[in-house]
């Protein structure tokens, strides 16, 4: 993301405003970005915010296993919110108005639809440039592997190859201040 300014600032910009101004309790936060990371099959995204959303947001595991499975989420109002979610995506936000009513109709808002679609964006983000580069899930996130059979694999080192491009990462985890900072990607040109 390091190499698009704008990408990562709009990145970091609307991370920021979903963890602080949504409106969504931690929890529903990350059953939310749960739900579109595993839709979207990032191996990455699912590790972290396993790791997150059991260590720090307080999510149930019977929570995070069944969104990890793909499995009906055991907490009515939690499945709701897991449930529009993944017909948000799915749909690319074209929900048909009977499921939104049945969003609505377990307490939601029309604002929390809006919260959604910046999540929505801000994981694609970051699910899109892991599926990318092939980020490799960091040592701390490791006992939450992750895997999506059913996406396509392209290894990166054979990509990069192709166009000369050297790839190194680096990624921080601020754990005392509970924050998840952005993985950072340098692509250089290999003469």
């Amino acid at each position: 993301m390091a190499n698009s300014s704008g990408l990562l600032s709009t990145y970091v910009q609307g991370y920021d405003a979903l963890r602080e101004n949504s409106g969504f309790s931690p929890t529903k936060q990350e059953v939310i970005l749960l739900t579109i990371s595993r839709t979207n099959g990032c191996e990455y995204c699912m590790a972290a915010h396993s790791f997150l959303a059991g260590a720090m947001s307080g999510v149930p595991d019977n929570v995070i296993e069944a969104i990890r499975d793909g499995n009906s989420v055991p907490d009515k109002k939690l499945s709701a919110l897991s449930i529009f979610t993944k017909v948000m995506v799915t749909k690319r936000g074209l929900p048909d108005r009977s499921e939104v009513e049945s969003f609505l109709s377990a307490g939601y808002k029309e604002t929390d639809i809006l919260e959604i679609i910046l999540a929505i964006a801000v994981k694609t983000i970051s699910n899109y440039t892991n599926h990318l580069f092939h980020t490799e899930v960091d040592p701390v996130f490791s006992k939450y592997t992750w895997s999506d059979q059913q996406h396509m694999d392209v290894p990166l080192a054979h990509t990069c190859q192709e166009k000369k491009l050297h790839v190194t990462s680096q990624h921080n985890f601020n754990q005392e201040n509970r924050n998840e900072d952005t993985k950072i990607f340098t692509l250089t040109r290999v003469e």
